[in-house]
């Protein structure tokens, strides 16, 4: 591969890196290159058939597959975002459509109010990390989960939340991706543009932003650790064993997407039409044989789904309510 001035390139694991002749440390000292790819997909062009594609100085190149990859979708971060966020859209669509049976039909809008929701979040947590670096993790915990699970409307009605909650409701990226999804699913389309603008609107903002603290202060992010190539091998955790480019990439993809397929899997088939079963209620009446004989003409319509518990007073049943051993009582 053609190669002039600047580092030579490594040869690692059958790909071939290179670090760009401008390094972002030599822009103030704040920080090298980052070797983890999920880190900072900005830094990424690609190197195709041993001549280098024209990229912006201060940039990794690589070859192999990932290099084929990025090449047939662009070479850029934003491509490589696209691609993710279709994949991650069409695996939740897959598990809550096809396999949970919560979704019929309506994959291309899943697919677009998915993209637009999760790009959102990815350049508002990329502007994180280039301002805070690895603390930008827990900016997103705060905003994404902390805050945004509670005031999403997806587990709870928004109308039981606080008032904080109910305002974050109409801002933040994720209620607005579930509300997008109630249009679409069930009021055909109502009410949906108010839902994507607000998703437009933190995509936008936050590139924006970081296009204008790459001009102010260049691709360093703050604490990153100061190396030459993703060549440059790196513990995975402190003290850790080293991890090679290729075991580093496969990770930064089945990671998340292990986590994204256990939570939507679990939740959405343990949350998709729920069913009562077996649960205790006590049924009351004037005396004991009264209340056997109401549980005998009770259990065959009502079959598994409730356990019916005999007994004489109202008193006795508030008793076994207030002790847990029931979980309403039934009244003479």
């Amino acid at each position: 591969m053609g190669h002039q001035g600047g580092p030579a390139p490594h040869d690692v694991g059958g790909e071939v890196v290179e670090a760009g002749g401008d390094r972002a440390d030599d822009e103030g000292g704040h920080g090298g290159l980052v070797a983890e790819v999920a880190h900072d997909l900005r830094r990424l062009r690609v190197v195709h058939g041993g001549a280098d594609e024209p990229g912006p100085p201060g940039r990794l190149t690589l070859t192999g597959p990932l290099g084929e990859f990025a090449q047939r979708v662009g070479g850029g971060d934003d491509q490589v975002a696209l691609g993710w966020s279709a994949l991650t859209s069409t695996v939740i669509w897959t598990i809550l459509g096809p396999v949970v049976g919560a979704v019929d039909g309506h994959y291309l809008q899943f697919l677009g109010v998915g993209v637009l929701a999760t790009g959102a979040v990815a350049l508002t947590q990329l502007l994180f990390t280039k301002l805070v670096g690895p603390l930008a993790v827990l900016f997103g915990m705060l905003l994404w989960v902390v805050f945004g699970m509670p005031s999403s409307g997806l587990s709870l009605s928004i109308h039981t939340m606080p008032g904080f909650f109910q305002f974050l409701h109409g801002v933040l990226p994720l209620p607005a991706a579930g509300e997008a999804l109630r249009s679409l699913l069930y009021f055909d389309g109502r009410g949906l543009g108010s839902h994507l603008l607000t998703l437009a609107v933190w995509a936008v903002a936050a590139l924006a932003l970081c296009l204008l603290k790459e001009r102010r202060s260049g691709h360093a992010i703050p604490a990153a650790p100061a190396v030459s190539g993703p060549g440059e091998p790196l513990p995975a955790l402190a003290g850790g064993p080293v991890r090679a480019p290729r075991s580093r990439y496969v990770a930064a993809v089945l990671f998340p997407l292990s986590i994204l397929v256990a939570v939507v899997g679990l939740m959405g088939g343990s949350m998709h039409e729920p069913e009562v079963r077996e649960m205790p209620v006590a049924v009351v009446g004037a005396t004991q044989d009264q209340a056997r004989q109401a549980v005998a003409g009770l259990e065959p319509s009502l079959g598994a789904m409730f356990d019916l518990r005999p007994v004489s007073s109202l008193k006795e049943a508030t008793g076994q309510l207030t002790g847990q051993e029931v979980a309403c009582p039934s009244p003479p």
